[in-house]
C-alpha cells in the first residue's frame, strides 16, 4: 500500500524542483492559488482544506477552505487536523532532541531502553538499534505496522501493550539492510522517548515541540482536538466523499501517525525545519543535529530517494528537498520544504482513501508552490479512482456471468437427466472456486500489503468490493456442492428405483 506513497513522493519531490529553482521576490498570487484551490476542490469533492506557505522565517499566506464537517462550520488556519504520518517527523525530532542531550544513542540497540523488548527471534531483537528504526531498515514488515489500525486502545499503557505484542513477531527481512515503511518502527520510537524521558510521549510532545513552536492549536488527544474544532474526516466510499467521524484511534499509533494539527502551527514547525531547527529565538534543536537528522541512509533508498528520519529526500542538482506524506482512511496531509531555498508547504485535508485518491489530495502541494514562484499550474495526475471502479465493475461483471453460465448449465443437465462428470464438472470448477476465493479475500490484501479487516478501514470501497466478489465466488462454490449432491441423490433414487 505504501508504494504508491513512495511514487507519488518521488513524483513531487522531482516536479517541486521546478518551481523552487526560481528565486523571486514577486508577491504571492493569492488569487491564482485561491482559484486553483477552489477549483481542485469542486471537481474531486474535497470538503475541507488548509494550507500554510513559508518563506525564511515567516509564514507568507495561509488559508482555510471549504467545511470543516456536516455542521458546515468553515475551515481555518486554525483548524485542527489530523496529521497522520507527518507524525513520525515529530517522533524523529524527540528523538534527536534526546540524543542530543546525550541521554540515547543513534546506535544504541532498542534493548538498552527497553530491556524487556523481544521478537521471535531475540538475537534479532538485540541488532535493531535506534537509527535502523528512524530510517526504516529494521527488518519489520508494514504488514506488522497496520495491526494496530484497528484498535482503540487508549488506556495509558497502551504505547508499551503493543510494543510486548510484537514478542512473537518475525522480521520481513534482514536488520539494517534494506528499507521497509513500517508504522511500527516509530511506535517503538514513541515509547522510548516515554521511558527516556519519564514523561508521556504526549506530555513530552507537547512540553518540548510544540510549545516551544508556538503551536496552539495542536494536540497529542484527540477528545482535546475534538473540543476545539478538530475537522471531521470524509472518506472515499465510491467517487464520493461520506461523513467518517469515528474511525478507530488508539494511543498505540499515536508516534506514527495520531497526532492533530493546524495549517498554521504546521507553518511554524516548517519555518523552523527550513532555518535548521530555528523558530524564532527558540533553537528547536541545534544545526548540527538537525543536519545528523537528515543524512541519508544507504541502505533506506527507494529509488533515487532515501527515507532519513521521517522524511524522504532526494538530491536535485545537488540541494536536498524533502517531503513527507500522511493518509488515512478521512484524512491526507503534505509537507515540503527546501532549507536552501527557504520554500516550505504544508496542506491538511480532511478527506482520505487509500489507494484511489491519493495522487489527487497530494496535488496541491506541488501546485500551490509552482504558483508560488511565478509557475504556470503543472499537469494534474488523472483521476484513477473512477477506473479502480469501472475495473471492479468488470470483474463482477465477470463473476457473475460465471454463475450464469454454470446455472444455466446444471440446469439444462437436470432438466435432461444427465448426469455431472465428476471431475470435469464438479471437482476442477469447485478448486477453482476456492483458489478465486483464497486470491480475492487473502492474497490480493496481502500484496498491497495489509489485511481485509485493515482494507476496509483504509480504503472500504475498494474492501467492500473484494468482499463482494468473494462472497460471490465462495457462493457459487457452496451451490456447486448442493447441487453436485442433489445429482448424486437423484441418481441413487434412479438407480433404486431401477432396482425394484
Amino acid at each position: 500500500m505504501k508504494q504508491l506513497s513512495i511514487l507519488l513522493c518521488i513524483v513531487v519531490l522531482l516536479t517541486i524542483y521546478t518551481p523552487l529553482s526560481a528565486q523571486t521576490h514577486k508577491p504571492l498570487d493569492i488569487e491564482a492559488i485561491d482559484t486553483y484551490i477552489k477549483n481542485h476542490m469542486a471537481e474531486h469533492k474535497i470538503p475541507g482544506l488548509a494550507l500554510s506557505i513559508v518563506h525564511n522565517d515567516e509564514i507568507v499566506y495561509t488559508q482555510g477552505y471549504g467545511i470543516a464537517g456536516p455542521d458546515g462550520a468553515p475551515v481555518t488556519p486554525q483548524t485542527p487536523f489530523f496529521i497522520c504520518s507527518l507524525s513520525k517527523s515529530f517522533t524523529a525530532l524527540a528523538i534527536m532532541q534526546l540524543i542530543e542531550a546525550g541521554k540515547i544513542d543513534l546506535d544504541g540497540s532498542i534493548k538498552k531502553y527497553l530491556p524487556w523488548f523481544t521478537l521471535a527471534d531475540p538475537e534479532e531483537a538485540n541488532q535493531i538499534t535506534i537509527r535502523h528504526l528512524l530510517s526504516q531498515t529494521s527488518g519489520i514488515s508494514e504488514l506488522t505496522g497496520l495491526k494496530d489500525f484497528l484498535s482503540d486502545d487508549i488506556e495509558d499503557d497502551a504505547l508499551e501493550r503493543g510494543i510486548r505484542e510484537l514478542s512473537d513477531t518475525r522480521l520481513n527481512r534482514p536488520v539494517g539492510k534494506s528499507f521497509e515503511y513500517c508504522n511500527t518502527n516509530y511506535t517503538i520510537l514513541g515509547l522510548i522517548v516515554q521511558v527516556v524521558s519519564g514523561q508521556s510521549y504526549e506530555f513530552y510532545i507537547k512540553e518540548h515541540i510544540f510549545s516551544p513552536l508556538d503551536m496552539t492549536n495542536s494536540y497529542t488527544s484527540k477528545t482535546e482536538a475534538e473540543a476545539q474544532g478538530l475537522a471531521t474526516g470524509y472518506t472515499y466510499f465510491l467517487g464520493r466523499p461520506i461523513t467518517r467521524p469515528k474511525t478507530p484511534y488508539s494511543r498505540r499509533w499515536l508516534p506514527a501517525g495520531g497526532l492533530m494539527s493546524s495549517a498554521e502551527d504546521m507553518g511554524h514547525y516548517l519555518i523552523a525545519q527550513v532555518n535548521n531547527g530555528k523558530y524564532r529565538d527558540v533553537q528547536i534543536l541545534s544545526p548540527e543535529f538537525i543536519a545528523l537528522m537528515r543524512q541519508p541512509v544507504n541502505s533506506a533508498k527507494v529509488n533515487d530517494s532515501s527515507y532519513v528520519s521521517a522524511w524522504w529526500t532526494k538530491l536535485v542538482e545537488e540541494e536536498p528537498f524533502f517531503y513527507h506524506d500522511g493518509n488515512s482512511s478521512n484524512s491526507h496531509s503534505d509537507i515540503a520544504f527546501s532549507s536552501k531555498r527557504g520554500w516550505g508547504i504544508v496542506v491538511l485535508i480532511n478527506y482520505g482513501g487509500v489507494l484511489t485518491i491519493q495522487h489527487i489530495l497530494g496535488a496541491p502541494a506541488n501546485e500551490v508552490l509552482r504558483i508560488a514562484s511565478g509557475n504556470d499550474i503543472g499537469n494534474t495526475p488523472p483521476d484513477i479512482s473512477s477506473f479502480v471502479m469501472v475495473f471492479f465493475g468488470i470483474v463482477i461483471f465477470i463473476i457473475l456471468l460465471n454463475i450464469l453460465f454454470w446455472g444455466v448449465f446444471y440446469w439444462r443437465r437436470w432438466h435432461r437427466n444427465r448426469q455431472l462428470r465428476f471431475m470435469w464438472q464438479f471437482i476442477l470448477p469447485l478448486v477453482l472456486d476456492i483458489v478465486l476465493v483464497w486470491y480475492i479475500m487473502i492474497f490480493t490484501p496481502k500484496q498491497l500489503p495489509t489485511t481485509l479487516s485493515v482494507l476496509l478501514s483504509l480504503a472500504p470501497d475498494v474492501g467492500l468490493v473484494l468482499i463482494v466478489c468473494g462472497a460471490a465466488v465462495a457462493l457459487t462454490a457452496l451451490i456447486r456442492i448442493a447441487v453436485y449432491l442433489a445429482f448424486t441423490h437423484r441418481q441413487i433414487v434412479n438407480t433404486v428405483k431401477n432396482n425394484n
